[in-house]
């Protein structure tokens, strides 16, 4: 059993791992800090039993579901909601394979939910190729040329697909101005033909991209 945390609360996510650890002793738990980097996991394991999503800005977790009902529309997902998100639904098309759940419901509530959702996985060996619908709109995938990206970008486009801002990337290249790490995004997603760095990385594992981060 496999599941994937999104969340960027450290305390919460290390308190989930430990929780699903006891209750499924045989399951592997996977966390991403952002979107991003849960969409690059996914082409590596594509075989998940489960999401969860906890993240801490209510538009984050909403922006992530349409983008995982794009690249993995049969693993079920379990949104972690703060209370006062109570109309979370409306956000979002649900489904059977889609539960909203309060960060106070009690464990064995969650616990639950799992082992349903979990009951009813279908297994997922490749991501969806044809379409992604993200947000409003749709990209078409297929036979679209992969653009060629230079040493730099696929640098940062492998940083992106980690779920880097730019202060880190920068950081992590040894880039002295950030603004230098902004055209490279720019410049990355230009040649993707993306809108924002979320479309970028999916269009990025749908295309096949493995950038590594060479010297």
């Amino acid at each position: 059993m496999k599941i994937l945390c999104i969340t960027d609360q450290v305390l919460f996510r290390d308190g989930l791992a430990l929780l699903l650890r006891q209750a499924f002793v045989r399951s592997t738990f996977f966390h991403a800090e952002a979107c991003e980097a849960a969409v690059a996991m996914l082409r590596d394991h594509p075989n998940l039993s489960a999401i969860l999503l906890a993240h801490s800005q209510r538009r984050a977790n909403t922006d992530c579901v349409s983008v995982l009902r794009a690249v993995a529309p049969r693993v079920p997902i379990v949104v972690l909601v703060d209370d006062e998100d109570g109309d979370w639904r409306d956000d979002v098309v649900g489904g059977d394979s889609l539960r909203v759940l309060s960060k106070r419901a009690p464990t064995e509530v969650l616990l639950d939910i799992l082992r349903h959702q979990i009951a009813q996985f279908v297994p997922v060996t490749t991501l969806r190729r044809r379409h992604l619908h993200i947000a409003r709109g749709t990209l078409p995938m297929s036979n679209r040329f992969r653009p060629r990206l230079t040493l730099r970008e696929e640098q940062v486009l492998a940083l992106l697909m980690r779920g880097m801002e730019n202060k880190r990337i920068a950081n992590h290249l040894g880039i002295a101005c950030e603004g230098t790490v902004k055209q490279h995004v720019s410049s990355v997603l230009e040649k993707l033909d993306a809108r924002n760095r979320t479309e970028a990385v999916v269009k990025a594992v749908v295309m096949g991209f493995t950038p590594q981060l060479r010297n």
